[in-house]
């Protein structure tokens, strides 16, 4: 877990990155990225594809790399963001076609994308802040 830095200016809390965190790398289908190594990469099939997102080490914004229809594999696309954690996801919809990520983000937000999305199809949504449910272990660690 990341240490939070806060910084107190004329009585108000800005909160900062977090302490400089370990760097690891990783090779997908010869693609090469650097990742934050406390936060992981997480790995999952998503409609017939290998699909991977992890936290950029540089600046902290989610990446993605997917596998192609010919087996080869995209280049890491950056999301944007600034994640606080792992990427947790969802796949729901009636044929399993929507998926979901979400990161803890600034503020500890909890942050959401959402691809293949009703009147999205194809594309990422925005980032946008969901407050969290009671409970909610979803959103991320």
């Amino acid at each position: 877990m990341a240490a939070m830095v806060v910084v107190v200016l004329g009585g108000l809390m800005l909160p900062m990155r977090p302490a400089a965190a370990s760097t690891c790398t990783i090779n997908v289908g010869g693609k090469w990225a650097a990742y934050v190594c406390e936060y992981g990469v997480t790995r999952f099939d998503y409609q017939g594809r290998d699909h991977r997102f992890l936290i950029g080490s540089d600046n902290h914004d989610v990446w993605h790399i997917w596998e192609n229809d010919d087996g080869t594999y995209s280049d890491w696309t950056s999301l944007g963001g600034t994640a606080r954690s792992g990427v947790r996801y969802n796949i729901s919809g009636a044929n399993n076609e929507v998926l979901m990520i979400k990161v803890r983000g600034t503020f500890n937000g909890c942050w959401n994308r959402f691809y293949n999305y009703p009147g999205n199809r194809g594309r990422w949504t925005n980032w946008y802040d969901q407050p969290d449910p009671p409970g909610d272990a979803f959103c991320g660690t």
